[in-house]
């Protein structure tokens, strides 16, 4: 089940909540960089914007599009609140006030954890890959590193790359500050105000794409609660065309972009292998790495692992193995059946790429394929009680972390593995 709450809030009367402008043009980029100038240094108090207000006959609405696309071009404005104070009248804004949830004296620190933080989800990515490979790269890196914020309290980029957890607009600005500081791939935004949600608005070749990595970011649902799927990745949302984009979600309705720029016309990745893809998607000299659900055999779900060429465009099977993943409660709590009798619909396999080799999980156990050898080696089995199951694992630096539990009704433990 995707993610569908996303903080987003609308103008209202004397206070205002940022939100995405419909159009960026020079004049609002010229009101954006003498705001932007302004919160930099601190100025307290009311900001004058009565002269571009005047300059450009913005109406109200239209002034109000102005300020909030500060937040869109600006992602390193981390520590400026969500909701700015407008002053004027309900015809003519001239002034506004933003309030600071950081103080001055830490805003360099912070800097360097947010500097930190992008260096290292770009640290995977090789010379030989193209812009499709490192928007998919960074995609998969920032979800399976970020939990979704289901307080709705944190909305920015520091709170999504440096504290890893966040709500939609999070992701998306993360997802912009990486790919426009960092790779030179141009990002902006898309937000629908009657589905309450954001996402990206990406430009690949001459080409833009939808990508919603809330949405891709995988939850599982059990009676009333949700929970983040370790390790799980959907890509259903990854360079979606207009066409696509409507009809893949009910949150993509409606929708404007930050910016002028051109419709999503393209189709040339609606039908890419991706779609369908629920774990990590591993890069490595011109092949993709992935692992699926092969369906079922008897009582077993079968989890195969998949090559694909990137310029021969074919997928070959490299393994594959029989598991399930058994549930033993009910939502209420209840024991409902005993340990291999009553098994989740869903696989929870995994996928990580580190030291020439792929490692992806069954239930009960990791495994390794060496991609010179193609030769499969059990090299870890859970030992902490026979009804404790595997749920996922990520890289954690230069080792795996697995996370485990009985079933998702029970909290989640994590383990560190260290393999050569």
């Amino acid at each position: 089940m995707k993610k569908i709450l996303c903080f987003f809030l609308s103008l209202i009367t004397a206070a205002a909540v940022l939100t995405a402008p419909v159009y960026a043009d020079a004049a609002t980029d010229e009101l954006g960089d003498y705001i932007a100038e302004r919160l930099e240094n601190y100025q307290q108090g009311t900001i004058d914007i009565e002269k571009f207000v005047d300059r450009n006959g913005w109406s109200f609405d239209q002034t109000k599009d102005a300020i909030t696309s500060v937040f869109y071009t600006h992602p390193e404005l981390f520590f400026i609140d969500n909701a700015y104070t407008p002053f004027g009248s309900y015809q003519k804004i001239t002034g506004v006030v933003f309030e600071y949830v950081m103080p001055k004296s830490k805003l360099a620190e912070a800097r360097k954890k947010m500097d930190a933080a992008a260096k290292k989800v770009i640290a995977g990515i090789t010379d030989d890959m193209s812009d499709v490979d490192k928007a998919l790269y960074v995609h998969d890196y920032i979800i399976q590193n970020c939990r979704y914020d289901f307080g709705h309290k944190k909305y920015n980029a520091y709170n999504c790359l440096v504290e890893g957890s966040c709500v939609c607009q999070g992701y998306t600005l993360a997802y912009s500050y990486i790919l426009n500081n960092y790779l030179g791939i141009e990002c902006s935004a898309a937000y629908s105000e009657s589905q309450n949600h954001i996402w990206n608005y990406v430009k690949i070749g001459s080409n833009w794409y939808h990508v919603d990595l809330t949405l891709d970011d995988v939850n599982d649902t059990d009676g009333n609660s949700m929970y983040d799927r370790y390790g799980g990745i959907s890509h259903d949302n990854f360079l979606m065309s207009d066409t696509k984009c409507r009809r893949s979600s009910s949150m993509h309705s409606n929708w404007k972009i930050a910016g002028n720029y051109a419709a999503a016309t393209s189709t040339s990745y609606d039908n890419a292998f991706w779609a369908g893809v629920n774990s990590a998607i591993c890069y490595d000299n011109g092949n993709y790495y992935y692992v699926t659900d092969g369906g079922k055999n008897g009582n077993n779900h079968i989890v195969k692992l998949y090559r694909y060429n990137i310029k021969k465009q074919t997928c070959t099977l490299l393994a594959k193995l029989n598991t399930s993943w058994f549930c033993l409660r009910s939502s209420k709590g209840g024991v409902t059946s005993a340990y291999g009798t009553k098994i989740y619909s869903d696989i929870y396999s995994s996928i990580v790429f580190m030291n020439g080799k792929l490692y992806f999980n069954s239930n009960k156990y990791v495994y390794s394929f060496d991609l010179s050898t193609k030769a499969v080696k059990k090299i870890f089995t859970l030992s902490k009680g026979d009804e404790m199951q595997i749920f996922g694992m990520v890289k954690y630096g230069d080792k795996i972390r697995i996370a485990y539990r009985k079933d998702l009704t029970y909290p989640e433990t994590y383990m560190k593995l260290v393999f050569g």
